[in-house]
């Protein structure tokens, strides 16, 4: 986009100003701005947390006492995790859509931040809470046979489990809640805005 084009956008754009007011614009900046800063603390945090697990991991190989094949295994699932997350959190916090220094691309860079938030809720299951799931249930089911002796699990153990698994759809549940009740009514302002100025520059 040259110059040139560029104000052409912009001449366009102001036409549709007293419209899109009408919608609230600053409203919904403000709560897209509010969502973003909470993702990236969330963000933050849990990539805080998979340092910590890193260094437990770590600490445990070096330090610890012989692991059996299943604690093994457990520390391989969790090492893998506390790198995997990362990348996953960061990675969905990147935009291909460049910013052109227009409304309509500001607008939906901010879309593609929260589509992109979105689907990796949806998915939390699969990339997040499975695995770390199966690292909890190896690295006790190691802990216990190496007390025990014994591969079969006891009544406390599958207590335990059961723990973990309600535990875990706590989570899955709180983070679909989240998404229902924070991202998605912010992207649906967002979607409604893009729609009603791609209506108004075709209007123009």
């Amino acid at each position: 986009m040259n110059f040139e084009d560029l104000k052409e956008t912009w001449r366009s754009e102001m036409n549709t100003v007293d419209h899109i007011e009408a919608i609230n614009m600053d409203h919904i900046r403000q709560q897209a701005d509010t969502l973003d800063k909470q993702m990236l603390m969330s963000v933050r945090t849990e990539i805080f947390a998979c340092l910590v697990l890193l260094t437990g991991v770590v600490l445990a190989l070096v330090l610890g006492p012989a692991m059996n094949l299943a604690m093994q295994l457990s520390m391989a699932i969790m090492a893998f995790m506390s790198l995997y997350v990362p990348y996953r959190l960061i990675s969905a916090r990147r935009i291909s859509e460049d910013d052109n220094w227009t409304l309509a691309s500001r607008i939906n860079r901010e879309i593609e931040k929260l589509e992109r938030q979105s689907a990796l809720v949806d998915r939390v299951a699969a990339w997040y809470l499975a695995p770390l799931a199966l690292a909890i249930f190896l690295g006790s089911w190691g802990g216990h046979v190496q007390q025990t002796q014994s591969w079969v699990p006891d009544t406390s153990l599958l207590l335990y489990w059961g723990a973990v698994v309600l535990l875990g759809t706590g989570i899955l549940f709180y983070n679909r809640h989240n998404r229902r009740t924070r991202i998605q009514p912010v992207l649906d302002r967002l979607l409604n805005l893009r729609k009603e100025l791609e209506s108004d520059e075709r209007s123009t």
